[in-house]
């Protein structure tokens, strides 16, 4: 292909002056080693293979050039020897050759020159020690087990809340020069727990940060403008101690160290300016459909350590794992970024609340960096709080009827994990209505216009707890949960709320037919009354469906519904948290939890949760909960339901109600006697075991008459 010759517009002098100044800026922000190490990377990235130097008739010297590769087409470990290997001819294969070999040597200088941070610490005339370190592959799920020589200091150069740090050297065994080379050793961070805790919560923190560095790896795939990387750690076992100690050891990061966000929903200032660790925790909720999020992100740059990852059903992941209130804390103050639509994540709905607790607006994040910047800093003042005390109240604007049907109009099927993440953002704002004193900056207004913005929206996401719920407001009951019944209380004082009969019959319905035993009953009796669930909402009774209702209900079994709910049993004894015993148990050999028979760590991993990574989207999936999430949810969503007009009804009466539809029949039904006494029996054996023995002969009764009328 023809090249255009290209003669610089600036002189060689000058470009070099100007490169200078750009690794005099480097060095001043970031040091000296990381300003040497730009230096070698550009130095590596630099298209040697598509660029010569020709002198052209006048003698100056022209550049002829090409297109230059990205740094990243080639792995950094190998640019050099592609560049050697190009195809090129002749003169130029050689030059490219030589030039590469200077390069390699230009680099190695550059990396010697690196001065070593912990020289001073004089590691290397510390004990060497022999430990075994294990390793752990989140995409095969396999352990590792090696053996490590290591050096480390007898105390911490740093400490936080739960963690203590050490600095120590690392060399492994298969190192030719494992007894001579310890200046040069691979420096690393050994974390200790300040307390005594259960080895299990080691390998727990191991299987987070590879877990984190597995969805990383899934996040360059989709080519972001930056890549990301977690931190590879191992658990490094020092064996000839007493009671065999565990260190979580990784490599020390060098660089500024930030905190972009929380486990809690913290975000970091700067944002605007880092969109990359904002966009790689949403992405990691729609890589997993759902079921995980991996927040905070920390670390320099985008090589981030220490991440937490929530579950939606709170299992796995030890207790950093704040489960579905930890999803609702990141998207509550999530504001997605340009980065987030290039990867064609599905934004979060929020409403004004939710941008006042991210604290800035919407509008000032998006227009510029300045403005960004200046409106977090006002919004996070202490003296936010009094400007909303002290400032007039909004007017309420109460949804009306047609709104709210509107958004209950194509209600999903399948009960979404956003859905449910909607639901706990209102749970969130509920607790800020009850006791404004747990986020005194948040204000009690905003945090009810919140919760009933985040409540409306679970319930048109098809989120049972939200329609039942709201099925019960709209009926004039109170929610079974206090947050969200004094938050109703309070909207429908301030006007933010107006109640519709019509509302409850449909939310009733639309829970009904999502299996939800409760709303089936509900339904039932007001199809069986011709009352709905308010006045005029039904025309008459509707016997057939109230029948149909009826039946499906007592299809379901005394088991899952009529009968009392036991608690839910504990979980058995989790492996992790036996891993360390009493007496002398503790000086046995640790071994990593066994995926086969752990149940944190046979908790679906990102890579199992869908059946193919590539189909994610904005799309509802089916939510996925371990046996003990589904039997709590399932019984505070029927709790809710059961406290609906006719729905707190039992077996015994079901029986019965059903058996006098298809006795009398009516509009839709045919009379059915010989079918009524059948239930009419039935009914009576059920009361008979209830110890309602009265009933139990009027149901006897019954059915005898419901036979002679057969026999006649």
């Amino acid at each position: 292909m023809a090249t255009t010759a290209i003669r610089p517009a600036t002189s060689l002098e000058t470009l070099e002056a100007s490169l200078y100044a750009v690794y005099q800026q480097i060095l001043d922000a970031y040091g000296h080693g990381p300003a040497i190490q730009a230096i070698g990377r550009l130095l590596l990235a630099a298209p040697v293979d598509t660029q010569t130097y020709k002198r052209s008739e006048t003698g100056a010297t022209e550049l002829t050039a090409s297109e230059p590769p990205s740094p990243r087409d080639v792995d950094s470990d190998n640019r050099v020897d592609a560049l050697a290997k190009s195809p090129v001819s002749g003169g130029m294969a050689a030059a490219v050759g030589k030039v590469a070999s200077k390069w390699r040597r230009a680099v190695e200088v550059a990396v010697m020159a690196t001065p070593d941070p912990w020289a001073g610490r004089n590691l290397h005339l510390l004990p060497m020690e022999h430990c075994i370190r294990h390793r752990y592959n989140a995409r095969t799920q396999q352990w590792v087990r090696d053996d490590v020589l290591v050096k480390v200091e007898g105390k911490p150069f740093a400490a936080g809340a739960m963690r203590e740090c050490f600095a120590m050297k690392k060399l492994s065994t298969f190192s030719t020069n494992v007894y001579h080379d310890w200046k040069k050793a691979q420096n690393c961070v050994a974390k200790r727990y300040k307390k005594d805790v259960k080895k299990g919560m080691y390998f727990t923190d191991l299987l987070v940060q590879m877990d984190a560095k597995f969805l990383g790896e899934e996040y360059n795939k989709t080519d972001p403008p930056k890549q990301v990387d977690v931190m590879q750690c191992a658990i490094v076992e020092f064996s000839a101690r007493p009671h065999r100690p565990l260190f979580c050891v990784e490599q020390l990061m060098e660089g500024d160290y930030v905190k972009y966000n929380s486990n809690s929903g913290f975000v970091q200032g700067d944002d605007l300016l880092r969109h990359t660790p904002q966009a790689f925790s949403h992405f990691t909720f729609e890589l997993t459909r759902g079921q995980k999020i991996c927040v905070d992100i920390q670390g320099v740059g985008d090589l981030y350590t220490d991440p937490q990852i929530h579950t939606l059903d709170g299992e796995a992941y030890g207790d950093g794992n704040l489960g579905l209130r930890g999803m609702a804390l990141f998207f509550r103050t999530h504001e997605c970024n340009p980065l987030c639509m290039r990867l064609s994540l599905k934004p979060f709905d929020r409403c004004d609340s939710d941008v006042k607790a991210q604290g800035y607006a919407s509008e000032s994040s998006l227009s510029s960096n300045v403005s960004g910047t200046i409106s977090r800093t006002l919004f996070r003042r202490g003296s936010l709080k009094q400007r909303y005390q002290r400032g007039p109240k909004s007017a309420p604007v109460a949804r009306s009827i047609t709104e709210l049907l509107d958004a209950v109009r194509d209600v999903p099927k399948v009960e979404s994990a956003e859905a449910l993440v909607h639901m706990e953002c209102s749970k969130l704002y509920s607790e800020v209505v009850l006791l404004p004193e747990l986020r005194p900056l948040e204000s009690p207004e905003d945090a009810l216009k919140g919760a009933l913005f985040h409540l409306h929206y679970a319930a048109s996401l098809g989120c049972l707890h939200a329609l039942c719920m709201l099925a019960r407001v709209h009926c004039g009951l109170e929610p079974t949960v206090t947050q969200y019944a004094h938050m109703i209380k309070v909207a429908k004082q301030s006007g933010d709320l107006v109640t519709y009969p019509q509302l409850s019959f449909a939310y009733t319905k639309l829970a009904a037919d999502r299996g939800v035993m409760g709303a089936c009953l509900a339904l039932a009796h007001a199809y069986t009354t011709g009352k709905g669930l308010g006045e005029d909402v039904l025309e008459g009774p509707q016997p057939a469906q109230a029948a149909a209702l009826y039946k499906k209900v007592l299809a379901a079994g005394p088991q899952e519904f009529f009968q009392a709910c036991d608690d839910t049993e504990p979980p058995a004894d989790d492996p992790l948290e036996e891993e360390e015993g009493d007496g002398d148990e503790s000086d046995k050999e640790s071994n990593p939890p066994s995926l086969a028979t752990t149940p944190r760590a046979a908790t679906p991993r990102a890579h199992s949760i869908f059946e193919d990574p590539g189909s994610r989207g904005s799309e509802l999936h089916a939510v996925h909960l371990s046996p003990k999430m589904k039997a709590v949810a399932r019984r505070v969503v029927e709790e809710e339901a059961r406290g609906l007009p006719g729905a707190g009804m039992h077996r015994y009466e079901v029986l019965a109600v059903l058996a006098g539809l298809l006795l009398s029949g009516g509009e839709g039904l045919a009379a059915a006697p010989a079918e009524a006494a059948q239930y009419y029996n039935e009914a009576a054996e059920s009361a008979e075991a209830a110890m309602k023995p009265k009933l139990s002969v009027k149901y006897y009764e019954l059915a005898a008459q419901a036979e002679a009328l057969v026999e006649g």
